[in-house]
């Protein structure tokens, strides 16, 4: 491979021929240029001049309009009548001369050039005005009234914006001479958007970039005045830098005139005429596209390139035909070298470890590859892989599929479409899917081969297998989606910052991820955060703690944790907290600074509320407890009166039930022994539910006795006391209950058990039949006990 061609030792070489060629191509170049360089310097004279010539026009009108304007108002003031009118109104208030001076003012009106006219007082203060109020509310500085005071001619207030409105106006000192000085002043206000602008934004000739601009200098930036073309509503709020040297605007207020190149505000090239109105701070830029003027020239460039290229096509077809005769005699030892380059290339081929392959055909439906290639497909040496012979029944050795996952045609692949395109198609990823289940991902490279005569005769392509790249690739994409969702949820941003020279935060860049911008309410795009930003935008009671916290971390070389209220730049208030570490050099000092910070306004919102609302119900319990201390107190009496009102009786009953059995018990029979057995059971229940009511009552006075009780044992007393109703009622008691000892008040205990067996008695009453289940089971160091009825 290393031998030299040998196609050089026998091909004579055309210097004769070559020279020839060059000769005629380079006269017939330079006919063609200077013919084209005549004919543009022509033409951009005659743009330039044309230029020129509406520059001045515009310029000329401009300036007459304005004259016509300072003329208005000097006539105005000029009349010694209407002087002695103004200071007679302003002295007396003479209704006569206020009259005389609104028609003249009225009369200003007439004329559509003014949107208001106004009257002032010595210290610019509005006195007499006519037209929209509007108009009538911007100040007048008294610089510039000692300036009107001190001219004889009308002062220009130069174009400002008022509301949505803009205007400027003239001011002429009225009674100017006199000996008292000074009366007031006349103030003409204009719209410019009725006439000024009109006449700067027409142009005379039909173009589709031309246009006229209006500027003023305001410190380091071009204002501009009027509406620019290309732009919507920019008057008097577009600017751009004086820096901008090549800036049309920037070059005519720094003082330049006449014509310049450069380009305009919208970074487009222009052809421009630069001039000043003549009694003010404006400056006026006449521009036109160069693509607009250069149109013509282009078209005289096509011609002259399209002559100098024919001339020269027929020279090189003639000198080619002539070429052409000696190549013939080399054709042999052409084929020759070919088939020496072929065996070493085919010799490279299977030493290369990267997949290769080469297709032999511009449709690329013979492509065979290299060792790697072959062990990467699985196929014999030789055997031809091309999909695109697939519909001619040939092997189906895999289905292809594009880095999106959709399935690739034959042509969409890098060999295909290089040779399709004719040109390189570099680093394409697909992948291939086997049939026996493998997929693996290629990077493809496929560069077109070309015959003598510049057709696509084939193609190369080389491929890298990235499966492993791809599946890193896949796992990190779903780790940072992972991570932006976690971020998302939590409300957290990460941020690190480079700390300046001496760790100063304030001048140190910060990097934010895009979950930082979205929580401190600033858009991503455009954004350079520093420490002063954040510091800017942090509470103004926050700022200096969270300074020196972050300095003494610094100098204590530990973790910063901070809470701090942020103002974002829509004026909302929110709570942050902050989490910090920092990073330093070899020589101790710190470096970098890596953190994370959680908006955390929520959860401190619902702390307050929960506060709020923790001494609200505090503030309830203890008016409720006041409340029910009251009610027990009043409970209690009521509990021991009642107690002794029920218990005199019932000692009647039961002493007289007791005389009535021990003396008349031989003389009762049947059912008067049952009801006066009846009579004592009741008596006696009667006394134990009294004595359990002064029980009750005296728990909250006493605490609870508290001691080792059976439950079964309790249990059964309940349904023993109960036994009688029971079985008059029919009711099938289950009780499901584990032996176990609870610590309980046995009085208390007793009693719960037997209301909740009264009450399951009373609302099963009508079922058929009614079934009570009394069970319980232990729960994490305390004893569940139920009692259960069908009712």
């Amino acid at each position: 491979m290393g031998d030299n061609n040998p196609l050089d030792e026998r091909n004579p070489r055309p210097w004769r021929l070559l020279a020839v060629f060059v000769a005629l191509a380079a006269t017939i170049a330079i006919i063609g240029w200077w013919g084209y360089s005549t004919e543009t310097r022509y033409l951009l004279e005659k743009e330039n001049e044309q230029l020129r010539a509406i520059a001045n026009f515009k310029g000329e009108q401009i300036e007459n309009w304005l004259e016509e304007r300072r003329l208005d108002a000097r006539a105005l003031v000029g009349t010694a009548y209407f002087a002695e009118d103004f200071g007679r109104w302003m002295e007396t208030g003479d209704f006569v001369s206020g009259r005389r001076l609104m028609g003249r003012l009225d009369s200003l009106r007439v004329n559509d050039n003014y949107v208001g006219v106004e009257l002032l007082d010595r210290k610019g203060t509005p006195r007499l005005s006519v037209g929209p109020s509007e108009y009538q509310e911007a100040d007048i500085s008294p610089a510039l009234l000692a300036e009107t005071a001190a001219s004889a001619e009308p002062r220009l207030v130069d174009i400002y914006r008022d509301g949505d409105h803009l205007d400027f106006c003239y001011v002429a000192a009225i009674g100017r001479g006199q000996a008292t000085g000074v009366l007031g002043y006349l103030r003409l206000c204009v719209n410019p958007r009725l006439h000024l602008f009109p006449l700067v934004e027409r142009w005379p000739t039909s173009s589709p970039t031309a246009e006229t601009l209006l500027v003023r200098r305001d410190g380091d930036e071009v204002l501009f005045l009027n509406n620019v073309r290309h732009r919507k509503d920019t008057a008097l709020s577009f600017r751009l830098p004086l820096s901008q040297s090549d800036l049309p605007a920037a070059q005519a207020v720094t003082g330049r005139e006449g014509l310049f190149v450069g380009t305009d505000y919208r970074g487009v090239p222009v052809l421009s005429y630069l001039r000043p109105i003549a009694g003010t701070p404006w400056r006026m830029v006449t521009k036109v596209d160069q693509s607009d003027v250069l149109r013509t020239i282009r078209g005289v460039a096509r011609v002259s390139i399209y002559g100098v290229m024919a001339a020269i096509a027929i020279s090189a077809l003639s000198l080619w035909l002539l070429w052409r005769r000696q190549e013939l005699d080399i054709t042999l030892a052409a084929a020759q070298a070919l088939r020496r380059r072929n065996e070493e290339l085919e010799a490279f081929m299977a030493a290369v470890p990267t997949p290769l392959f080469i297709a032999g055909d511009p449709a690329c439906r013979s492509i065979v590859g290299n060792r790697a290639a072959n062990e990467l497909l699985g196929v014999a040496e030789g055997t031809n892989v091309s999909p695109s012979v697939q519909e001619m029944a040939a092997p189906q050795f895999f289905l292809a599929y594009d880095a999106d996952h959709r399935a690739c045609r034959p042509e969409d692949l890098p060999m295909q479409r290089a040779a399709a395109l004719g040109r390189p198609v570099t680093t394409q990823e697909y992948h291939l899917q086997f049939p026996d289940g493998r997929a693996v991902w290629l990077l493809g490279n496929a560069v077109p081969l070309f015959d003598e005569k510049g057709a696509v005769r084939g193609c190369v392509g080389s491929f890298a297998d990235i499966t492993d790249l791809k599946a890193t690739e896949e796992e990190l994409r779903r780790s940072k989606v992972a991570l932006v969702q976690a971020g998302k949820m939590a409300r957290v941003g990460a941020w690190s910052m480079e700390l300046a020279e001496g760790g100063n935060v304030l001048n140190s860049p910060i990097n934010w991820a895009e979950g930082t911008f979205n929580l401190f309410g600033l858009p991503p795009a455009g954004a350079s955060p520093a420490g002063q930003l954040f510091q800017d935008l942090v509470h103004p009671d926050d700022r200096g703690s969270i300074l020196q916290e972050f300095q003494q971390a610094v100098a204590e070389r530990r973790v910063m944790d901070s809470e701090y209220r942020f103002i974002r730049p829509d004026g909302v208030e929110r709570i942050f907290h902050g989490r910090a570490e920092f990073a330093f050099d070899a020589e101790g000092r710190p470096s970098h600074c890596y953190g994370a910070v959680q908006d955390i306004t929520e959860r401190k919102l619902a702390e307050r509320v929960l506060a709020a609302h923790k001494t609200q119900l505090e503030n309830e319990v203890a008016v409720r407890t006041a409340e029910l201390r009251e009610l027990n107190k009043e409970l209690q009496a009521f509990t021991y009166a009642a107690s002794h009102d029920l218990k005199a009786p019932l000692r009647g009953i039961h002493s007289f039930s007791t005389l009535l059995e021990r003396n008349y018990r031989d003389r009762l029979e049947g059912d008067g022994l049952l009801f006066l057995d009846f009579i004592r059971r009741n008596a006696t229940r009667m006394t134990t539910l009294i004595d359990d009511l002064l029980a009750h009552a005296r728990l909250e006075q006493q605490a609870l006795d508290m001691q080792p009780v059976d439950l079964n044992g309790a249990v059964g007393a309940a349904l023993t006391e109960r036994r009688e109703e029971i079985g008059q009622r029919g009711a099938h008691i289950h009780v499901d209950l584990p032996p176990a000892t609870v610590l309980a008040s046995a009085h208390g205990l007793a009693q719960v058990l037997r209301n909740l067996l009264e009450n399951a008695l009373k609302y099963s009453a009508q079922a058929n039949p009614p079934v009570i289940e009394i069970g319980g089971q232990p729960e994490g160091g305390r004893y569940r006990l139920w009692v259960r009825d069908n009712g």
